[in-house]
């Protein structure tokens, strides 16, 4: 028996991310591969090669999807949205130390194009009804040969089905189609996501992240809540927002300390006050 192919199994349109990307990056470069080990990996490698214009892998599976501190993303094939943008940046880079925190608004954007609102969970998460809907990954590359360049990694679960998430992430993970109940046209969220992460990145390279900090604060889920971070020595406190550079602004027994990296998770009953 022929099995018919349905439409939430069709594959990323080359040619409508393509146009995406022209317009949204002008002179990007697109691949978009049927399988491959990593997004991440491979636009890290054209990095290393020298590739010197804005360039999009997508693939419609990976074998080996990196998320953050050497985690696993979940990868199944033409269900979801796999995709890693190499930038070369002209604002000096400490203009652009909010890069992960302005990428988050921009899928945050796009989520909101298919009637979603989602929450951002500091560092690089991005929550609906508390589940994982996004994460993202960036890299800062200083040893390409062409100039310092980053490479942002972003997931997106968009017609998953519960069942298709590992068992692990099933109470904790969602996707597009879990919430609406209608699965979506991947193409169309790929160009959306590409429009909204030109425009927050020219808002980064004029402005830095202060421009976008209050927007990004609004829809922040930690704000006012315990939370135990790992950043080397563990740092416990109350979440009182965060910086214009990114950081984690957090007040503890010993005052307000900022926090630029580490993995921030609610913490048990513990004697400080929260909000």
């Amino acid at each position: 028996m022929t099995k018919l192919t349905t439409p939430e199994y069709q594959g990323l349109d080359a040619f409508r991310l393509g146009a995406a990307l022209t317009e949204s990056f002008p002179g990007g470069r697109l691949e978009v591969l049927e399988s491959c080990p990593s997004t991440q990996a491979l636009a890290v490698e054209r990095a290393r090669a020298g590739e010197a214009f804005p360039l999009a892998v997508f693939a419609e599976a990976q074998s080996a999807g990196r998320g953050r501190l050497g985690r696993s993303w979940a990868s199944p094939s033409r269900r979801n949205l796999y995709v890693s943008l190499l930038l070369r940046p002209q604002a000096p880079l400490e203009q652009l130390s909010g890069l992960t925190l302005g990428v988050s608004l921009a899928v945050a954007d796009a989520l909101d194009g298919v009637g979603l609102r989602a929450g951002i969970k500091w560092p690089n998460d991005l929550l609906v009804s508390g589940r994982k809907i996004s994460g993202i990954l960036t890299e800062l590359l200083t040893d390409t040969g062409s100039g310092p360049a980053f490479v942002v990694g972003i997931g997106v679960n968009l017609n998953a089905t519960t069942d298709e998430f590992p068992l692990e992430l099933r109470q904790i993970a969602t996707s597009v189609a879990i919430e609406t109940g209608k699965e979506i046209d991947r193409s169309e969220f790929a160009a959306a996501l590409l429009g909204a992460l030109s425009r927050r990145w020219r808002t980064l390279e004029a402005a830095g992240f202060a421009a976008m900090r209050a927007e990004w604060e609004g829809r922040h889920v930690l704000t006012g809540r315990v939370v135990s971070i790992s950043a080397g020595a563990a740092i416990e406190g109350v979440v009182r927002g965060v910086a214009d550079d990114g950081a984690l602004l957090v007040e503890g027994r010993h005052g307000l300390q900022r926090v630029l990296s580490g993995e921030a998770t609610l913490a048990p009953a513990s004697g400080l006050k929260r909000d």
